[in-house]
Order: structure tokens, then C-alpha cells, then sequence
């Protein structure tokens, strides 16, 4: 981890002052190299300032200072406390079956309750989804405040999807939805099962071909009227967006 000396003293003046401790800066490869352990003010730092603190940080002081925060995240789950409390948009990515401890573990690094915003990602390699959906109900056990859910997937996954069982998890507290689908079928049952919505918007996964997106959109849209729901709609080659009128 190399950087020009000047370059981090011109932009993250305010980072470096925030460390507070001896940095050296090498003149002969410009390696800027903290002279001890930067770890206990690292503690309570936005996590964007963070990503530029280890940017310009040789592996060492890295190494020292995540031991140190390691070392705080157990005590603080000893004491019960979550180590970021302030956090409201909650993003998950699964790239393999879920922890059994998983939630537990994410209930200890942040409020749970404080959640209002919850994003889900699906890896193509994920074995079981319909696993992991269990789990995301369990989590919605903590997260009595999310009102916004995003749910991301690569289009081969939603074949393996169990649709009535992703809706059955989500709460009546979740009112925005947006969620990666192209069969009708699979849109008209999160419809039929969500009805406590406000809004829901469909996002098309790449390979779809704008014909199809068209159609699709147009026999949601048909079916919605049949129903006689009150509605306001608006898609294009990227998504379809539906706003409901429920209470």
C-alpha cells in the first residue's frame, strides 16, 4: 500500500488530523507509515473516512488496528451494546448458505431497530435460497422498522425461488418493495401476496430483451386493471414501477 506523500496531506487533511498520531512519510518510496498504532482513534470513525484511513495505511498498522477492533467488537457484544448503532440501510450479499449464527452476529454489530432500509443480494453460487429466506424472516424478527426491501439476484437464481415463501416472510411494516423479476407468473404472485404495499418495483435482470419487457409490463399492468386496483404505473427498459393506493 503505496501513496505519494502529498497526496494524502492535500485531500484527507482533515483524516490525518483526525488520527492524531506520528505518520512518516518515506522519501525514498513515499510509503506514508503511521510510527504507532492509529487503532484506538480508528473507534467511532464514519466508515467512508475509514476506507480512505486504510487506503493510505501501510499492512501493518492495518493489521494492528483491526485486532484492536476486534478486540472491541467482543467486548461490546459481551456488554450487549451494538458496535454501529446508528446504522438505517442494512445491505446482506450471499455468496454461500447462511452462518447458523448469522444473525446473531449481525444483531451485534449494529441496532437492529434502527434498520429502516434493507438490501438482499443473491451470489449465482448460492446453494439454498430457500434457506437463507428462512433466515431473512427471523431477521425481520429484529428489524420491526424496515419499510423499504431490496432484493437483487441473478436471473438463473429466480428459477430456484420459492416465491409464496420470500412473500410470506415480509412483514406488513415493509410498504416499498423492489425486487429483480421477468416472468409474469412470479410478479403477479408477489402482487397477489403483498397487497399491503405502496409501491413495487420490478427491475429487469440483463438478458431480457426489450419485446419481452414490454409484454411483461403490459400484462401486469392488464392484469391490475382487471382487478379493478387503483394504481399509478410508469416502466421503461429498465423497470416497471407500480404505485398502489393501499391503506
Amino acid at each position: 500500500m503505496q501513496v505519494v506523500g502529498k497526496k494524502i496531506l492535500l485531500q484527507n487533511r482533515s483524516v490525518a488530523y483526525k488520527v492524531n498520531k506520528p505518520l512518516l512519510i518515506n522519501n525514498y518510496n513515499q510509503q506514508l507509515v503511521a510510527t504507532e498504532p492509529i487503532s484506538a482513534d480508528l473507534v467511532g470513525l464514519p466508515i467512508e473516512v475509514l476506507y480512505r484511513i486504510f487506503d493510505y495505511l501501510d499492512a501493518q498498522t492495518i493489521l494492528l488496528s483491526l485486532q484492536y477492533i476486534c478486540r472491541r467488537l467482543r467486548d461490546k457484544n459481551i456488554t450487549g451494546q451494538s458496535f454501529f448503532p446508528n446504522v438505517t440501510i442494512l445491505y446482506l450479499k450471499f455468496h454461500d448458505n447462511w452462518p447458523s449464527d448469522g444473525i446473531e452476529f449481525v444483531s451485534s454489530l449494529i441496532d437492529m431497530s434502527r434498520a429502516t432500509t434493507l438490501e438482499l443480494c443473491y451470489d449465482r453460487k448460492i446453494d439454498s435460497i430457500s434457506d437463507s429466506i428462512g433466515h431473512v424472516g427471523k431477521l425481520f424478527g429484529q428489524a420491526v422498522n424496515v419499510s423499504v426491501l431490496v432484493v437483487f439476484g441473478y436471473r438463473r437464481l429466480y428459477y430456484r425461488f420459492k416465491w409464496e415463501k420470500l412473500c410470506s416472510v415480509i412483514p406488513h411494516h415493509v410498504k416499498h418493495l423492489s425486487i429483480s423479476a421477468s416472468d409474469p407468473e412470479d410478479m403477479k404472485t408477489i402482487l397477489d401476496h403483498l397487497k399491503h404495499l405502496w409501491s413495487i418495483r420490478f427491475q429487469w435482470p440483463t438478458g431480457i430483451i426489450s419485446e419481452d419487457k414490454g409484454t411483461c409490463s403490459r400484462e401486469i399492468i392488464n392484469n391490475l386493471k382487471m382487478k379493478k386496483q387503483n394504481f399509478t404505473y410508469q416502466y421503461d427498459d429498465f423497470e416497471l414501477q407500480i404505485w398502489l393506493s393501499n391503506p
